[in-house]
């Protein structure tokens, strides 16, 4: 009977833990670009006047 390092199992968490975070992030990050662009094109329409 031999028992098993749990390092393998751990570093495939990790690899998974950091990927759903830089996954997370990246929404957050797109979700606000996408506000602040709305906002800046509601800035511009307002000082050229809407069509």
């Amino acid at each position: 009977f031999e028992e098993k390092t749990l390092l393998p199992e751990t570093k495939e968490n990790v690899v998974c833990a950091l990927g759903l975070f830089v996954g997370l992030v990246g929404i957050v990050v797109g979700i606000i670009l996408i506000m602040k662009g709305i906002k800046q094109r509601n800035v511009v329409e307002r000082r050229q006047g809407a069509l």
